[in-house]
Order: C-alpha cells, then sequence, then structure tokens
C-alpha cells in the first residue's frame, strides 16, 4: 500500500461557497438562453424545417437550465443570507475505522464526538436527509434517542422541507434543550433523519467523490460495506463535473 493509500480520508462538509453557486447560476441563465435563443436564431437562418434536428439540441440545454438556475439560487442566497458558517460536520475514515464531529475544529485538535473502530461499524449507504439531498451514513450501536415511527410519519406527512425541518427541530429542542451545543444538535439531527450520528452530506464536501470512498471502504472496511450512489449527481452536466467541484 503506497503512502497516499496509507492516508486517512476527510470529508467536511463546509457548503457551497458563494462563488461555486454564481457560476451554476450563470451557467444556467447561459444555457437557457442558448436553449431558447438558439432555437429561434438558427429556425430562421436554416428553416422550420431543419428545426426537427435543433429542437432535441435546445431542449437538452434548456433541461440542465432548469437543473443548474434554482440550485445556484439556492447556494447563493443562503451564503449572502447567513454569511457566515459555523465550523462544519467532519467524518474521518482511516485504516482505523471512522471519527465523527459534529462541529470540526481540524484535525489538529484530535478531539471527536465519535471514534468508532470498523468492527463496530455494522452497514453503510446513502439515504434521503433534509431538503431530499442523499447523505452517506455508517450505522452503529448507540443510546441516543430516535423519534418514534408517529413522529417519522408525521414528516412524511408534512411534505414541505420548511415543515419537516420545524418539527426536527422540535424534536431536537425537547431532548437536548435549547442550551445544546451546535456539535451536539448536529449529532441529534442526524439521529431524526438517519437513525444513525454518523452521517455526511457528500454534495457539500469538497472533492468527495463516491468512488474515492468506495475505494478507501474496499482498502480498510470489512467487507460488504461500500460506497454506491443509486443515482449520480444531478446538479451539473456531465462535462462540467471537473470544473465546477
Amino acid at each position: 500500500m503506497t503512502a497516499r493509500q496509507d492516508r486517512a480520508l476527510v470529508l467536511v462538509q463546509t457548503g457551497r461557497p458563494l462563488a461555486l453557486g454564481l457560476v451554476k447560476l450563470a451557467i444556467g441563465l447561459a444555457l437557457a438562453a442558448a436553449g431558447f435563443l438558439g432555437i429561434f436564431v438558427l429556425a430562421s437562418a436554416i428553416g422550420l424545417v431543419s428545426l426537427v434536428w435543433i429542437a432535441p439540441l435546445g431542449a437538452w440545454l434548456i433541461w440542465w437550465a432548469c437543473l443548474l438556475i434554482p440550485d445556484g439560487f439556492s447556494d447563493a442566497t443562503v451564503r449572502l443570507l447567513y454569511g457566515r458558517v459555523l465550523p462544519p460536520r467532519a467524518m474521518i475514515i482511516d485504516q482505523q475505522g471512522v471519527r465523527y464531529s459534529g462541529e470540526y475544529a481540524g484535525a489538529a485538535t484530535g478531539t471527536f464526538d465519535f471514534d468508532v473502530p470498523w468492527s463496530g461499524i455494522h452497514d453503510a449507504g446513502f439515504r434521503p436527509g433534509p431538503g431530499d439531498y442523499n447523505w452517506f451514513c455508517f450505522d452503529i450501536q448507540t443510546d441516543l434517542p430516535r423519534p418514534g415511527p408517529q413522529l417519522r410519519q408525521a414528516v412524511i406527512d408534512a411534505g414541505r422541507a420548511g415543515i419537516a425541518v420545524q418539527i426536527e427541530q422540535n424534536w431536537i429542542a425537547a431532548e437536548v434543550g435549547d442550551d445544546a451545543t451546535v456539535a451536539e444538535r448536529r449529532i441529534m439531527s442526524n439521529m431524526f433523519w438517519f437513525d444513525t450520528p454518523l452521517a455526511v452530506n457528500l454534495g457539500t464536501c469538497r472533492h468527495a467523490r463516491p468512488a474515492r470512498i468506495d475505494a478507501a471502504l474496499r482498502r480498510w472496511a470489512p467487507t460488504g460495506l461500500r460506497c454506491d450512489p443509486q443515482e449520480r449527481e444531478w446538479w451539473h452536466p456531465p462535462l462540467l463535473d471537473r470544473l465546477l467541484r
């Protein structure tokens, strides 16, 4: 095993920067303009009959624009409204197991909320979380409280993300109180959504490619633990993958 392969994999959930939100928004608007204007310009230049060959390309550009514009707008709006971002969640995967921090101050501190060996992890996978994003989770035995089936059904019945998050916040306040630390509240949020404290949104971790995590699990984890998303990230066209990550 090379020194690079032996290196711990650090997943820090920093959130998407303002610049990335603005870039996605600009690309989405450009794609929409290219899709709409391109069809009319080319149709007038080469005739309506040839529009049959142009329309699919225009529709493809408009489809990507419809994905990028709201995603870029939401990223930029959240960062502009809230500005300062609290210390992030972090998950560190290495030969010994998984370390997790609900309020990560950097590896130099050496303090984590959970330090679990591979023998204590019995499952892994992606699960839907707040905002319908799929988070990557490790299952462990824990005595932390979990919401009951009635509360989970209330979240499903709520439908809207805002109402579901309010139900979550009320449950967390009832379990740990209003004076709980950011780390405690984030861990309880993980329990609410995923039934495990070890969860991270890979979509907001820089360079957190599922294939890279899966390779680390094949090297270090017991057989059966994989990082295999059922669907690829939808928010950017494949050609922009390396440019926007």
